[in-house]
């Protein structure tokens, strides 16, 4: 049994939101994995959000942003630890909570391969449900997550070191 602790702040499309976000998507041109590669994230992490699975909210503003959607009242389901459906957020809504988050991108070379790969394992153990990818065709990495407020400092310092590491990178916290 996994003692991993689970995202319980993750929010998905309503079936408007999917409705807005594939018009978007045709008026950009296009296809998932554009959007995929556009936004350094996988195929299957785009296929999850347009089918309105639940994503990290870090993970879901940076998909929204790249295609220069805001999120709205009726666009998004949203997920409690108290309630396992998922219901329409709005401004009343106060059963959501910030939890601090991380999304970072970037390219690397072959040469740090290793050392990258080092500090994805130690911020692997000190996010919470997060989700790395390392794709090494393209020399890119994504990496996101959650953490605790005690972990900020640690993780701050990893993000930094790993960004040394980078050719190019962007976080967003």
């Amino acid at each position: 049994m996994s003692n991993k602790k689970r995202n319980t702040n993750s929010v998905g499309l309503s079936d408007v939101g999917i409705d807005e976000v594939r018009k978007a998507l045709a008026e950009k041109g296009w296809t998932q994995q554009a959007w995929a590669d556009h936004s350094c994230t996988s195929v299957s992490t785009v296929k999850r959000f347009l089918k309105g699975s639940k994503l990290y909210p870090s993970c879901f503003y940076s998909l929204m942003k790249k295609l220069d959607l805001e999120v709205e009242d009726g666009y998004i389901r949203h997920k409690t630890n108290t309630d396992t459906s998922p219901s329409i957020l709005s401004t009343k809504d106060t059963s959501y909570h910030q939890v601090p988050g991380v999304l970072m991108t970037g390219k690397f070379t072959e040469n740090k391969l290793p050392r990258i790969e080092r500090t994805l394992k130690h911020l692997r153990i000190l996010l919470i449900d997060s989700e790395i990818t390392l794709n090494n065709e393209k020399g890119m990495i994504t990496v996101h997550g959650e953490f605790p407020e005690e972990n900020k400092e640690l993780i701050e310092e990893t993000i930094d070191h790993l960004e040394k590491l980078l050719e190019s990178s962007h976080v967003t916290w």
